[in-house]
């Protein structure tokens, strides 16, 4: 059903049905967003460990 280009990056294959790679798409990105959400925790907890914040993409010192 998934099929990964040269990057790694999956893609649902043209011959699934439809209806399955709907759900498969809402599904796949509904893990991408968990991750992204833990992503930024993580990034935020390793800031704030060294005094750092991020400011419209900016890493600054905390004030």
């Amino acid at each position: 059903m998934l099929e990964f280009n040269f990057l790694g990056v999956a893609f649902i294959a043209d011959d699934v049905p439809k209806r399955k790679a709907n759900k498969a798409s809402v599904k796949m990105n509904e893990i991408i967003e968990k991750h992204k959400e833990l992503a930024q925790k993580e990034f935020d907890d390793y800031l704030e460990s060294r005094g750092l914040e991020s400011a419209m993409g900016v890493v600054i010192p905390k004030k």
